[in-house]
């Protein structure tokens, strides 16, 4: 296995993706996404951050996470991917979720890397929000990033149109 140099600024904005063991798409389960929030909450409590985008796409999560103090991203990835697996062991989970099944055959429901990039500047925070929003449509689950629940687009003012075809900032990006 490679071996990856990560390098971490204390205080900075990061973009971060999670993406779930085989590509399994067990956040189509609502309750795997509670349970995702929730421990991303337990989270904040230990390593605290400021969140300002998030997609949840069925078989990954994008977040660009402002983290403080201390903290590195490995530090907040290690703690939710390991709150997420407790909670799903504890009943988290109905027992048909596809989270509890990956958790049987592999004993985890993630990747073993996540994926991250410090953001440099407001332009590289401005391409990887509009990443983040637009994904849902790039991977074809919608034809307008607005339709897409799990996604933290509602939250900001976009225009109408934006989204209904792969916006210019973004159309180099390949981060998955």
């Amino acid at each position: 296995m490679p071996k990856y140099r990560r390098y971490f600024n204390l205080g900075n904005c990061y973009f971060l993706t999670l993406v779930t063991k085989e590509r399994v798409p067990i956040f189509e389960d609502k309750a795997a996404v509670e349970l995702f929030w929730s421990s991303l909450q337990h989270c904040n409590t230990r390593f605290p951050y400021i969140k300002h985008a998030y997609v949840v796409i069925p078989d990954h999560i994008h977040l660009l996470l402002e983290i403080y103090d201390k903290t590195t991203p490995a530090d907040l990835i290690r703690c939710l991917k390991r709150g997420f697996l407790f909670r799903a062991k504890s009943g988290g989970l109905n027992s048909s979720a596809r989270s509890l099944e990956l958790i049987r055959s592999y004993g985890t429901v993630w990747q073993s890397r996540y994926y991250d990039h410090v953001i440099r500047d407001e332009e590289d925070f401005s391409r990887h929000m509009d990443y983040i929003h637009f994904n849902p449509v790039k991977h074809g689950y919608v034809e307008s990033p607005f339709a897409w629940k799990n996604s933290s687009i509602h939250e900001f003012k976009y225009q109408d149109d934006w989204g209904k075809e792969i916006p210019k900032t973004i159309r180099n990006m390949e981060l998955e």
